[in-house]
């Protein structure tokens, strides 16, 4: 029986979240930008919304641009935590196949984390809610990681998990970009993208995660 770690996304690897959460993400970024006096009016904040920006269009983007701190940022995913878990909530059902699948996993050897730019207070509300929350440790789950800027999460994973001697850590995510830096880490690579294939320096490329998952049976 293998003995690995295996790491997923949340947002759009582990949950189709994005439908439930962009808009309201647009609609607090827009605000909030304003309040801090960054824009003086929501539209202009808004037409500075392009994902082809430096470092994407959060507040990491932002604060580079205009000279704000790290809490500043951290402030952003704590403030708009409680909003994103309410729409996602709203939207959201909770995937029998995807619990299945999971469960036969970890029976496999498997000892599941997560490592996600989100916040712990959407987090681990959202897993409850999901069904999934006791399939993954509070302390695997690591929040406030920005998976392209730094290899802080995946490192912070490995130091949590380091008693377990595990022969082989997998990290899957939606976003090609994100799995540069796991690499670097010594992470093995899997893309979960319903378009395309595995690009760069990536092992593996599915559709979803059920596929993936299915491979590990």
């Amino acid at each position: 029986m293998p003995n690995k770690v295996l790491a997923l996304d949340f947002d759009e690897t582990l949950a189709p979240t994005f439908a439930a959460i962009v808009r309201p993400w647009d609609d607090f970024m827009a605000t909030w930008l304003v309040n801090h006096g960054l824009f003086k009016s929501e539209a202009e904040s808004r037409a500075s919304f392009k994902p082809q920006n430096e470092y994407g269009c959060g507040p990491t983007y932002f604060a580079k641009k205009f000279g704000r701190d790290l809490p500043w940022v951290d402030a952003f995913y704590q403030a708009t935590a409680p909003l994103l878990l309410k729409s996602a909530m709203e939207k959201l059902t909770p995937d029998a196949e995807l619990r299945k699948l999971l469960i036969a996993v970890k029976k496999k050897g498997y000892t599941l984390a997560i490592i996600s730019l989100g916040h712990r207070d959407y987090l681990l509300p959202l897993l409850e809610y999901l069904n999934l929350a006791d399939l993954f440790p509070p302390h695997l789950v690591i929040d406030r990681a920005n998976k392209r800027l730094s290899p802080n999460g995946f490192k912070q994973l490995k130091h949590l998990t380091i008693t377990l001697q595990p022969e082989e850590y997998i990290f899957a995510d939606d976003t090609a970009d994100n799995l540069a830096t796991a690499k670097t880490c010594n992470y093995k690579t899997v893309h979960i993208h319903p378009n395309g294939i595995a690009k760069g320096d990536i092992d593996l490329h599915f559709p979803r995660l059920h596929d993936y998952l299915k491979t590990l049976l």
